[in-house]
């Protein structure tokens, strides 16, 4: 999927082809596990990503307008 310019995945590094494999150390594999993990996870979130096989720690800042 796309990452938007200036949206705050975009802020946080996130990529085109980025896997997210974890929120706040908390594994996810599927979008539903994903999105309840961003709910819980507060304004800054630590995401584990895998890029081109290589795995990064990103922090993502959630602005209010955001879900």
């Amino acid at each position: 999927a796309a990452v938007e310019a200036g949206s705050n995945g975009d802020k946080a590094g996130l990529k085109a082809g980025d896997v997210i494999t974890a929120v706040n150390s908390q594994s996810v594999r599927t979008p539903a596990e994903f999105d309840r993990e961003l709910r819980q996870g507060g304004n800054k979130v630590s995401l584990k990503v895998v890029r081109n096989k290589a795995e990064r720690e990103l922090t993502l800042e959630r602005t209010p307008d955001s879900r």
